[in-house]
């Protein structure tokens, strides 16, 4: 697996530029105090697997033969669980009603 670490360094303070952290009264919204402040710079940095060192890579099986489709109650049913969950007010009064007006045996 691939692991990316990513370090951060200081940056110098001879750039042109001075950075401060400023206290600010939330009442008055005034600043009470400066505070110097250093940038940091980060970057990523790759470390890589000992597979992709050694040149071998590991391939995962795919069964294709194996079945994945669903009934369409069972479509419906995860659809309907989903607007529950993540849907609108509206869509969720619909689904409501929806169930309401149905007719079950």
């Amino acid at each position: 697996p691939l692991h990316i670490d990513h370090v951060g360094i200081e940056e110098p303070p001879g750039n042109g530029f001075e950075y401060v952290l400023a206290i600010v009264d939330r009442n008055t919204g005034r600043p009470i105090e400066f505070k110097p402040a250093a940038l940091v710079s980060f970057q990523p940095r790759f470390q890589p697997g000992e597979e992709l060192l050694n040149g071998r890579k590991r391939k995962s099986f795919t069964n294709y033969s194996q079945d994945f489709s669903m009934s369409f109650d069972e479509m419906r049913t995860e659809r309907n669980n989903l607007t529950k969950s993540f849907g609108s007010a509206k869509n969720v009064k619909k689904l409501e009603a929806n169930i309401r007006r149905s007719i079950t045996n």
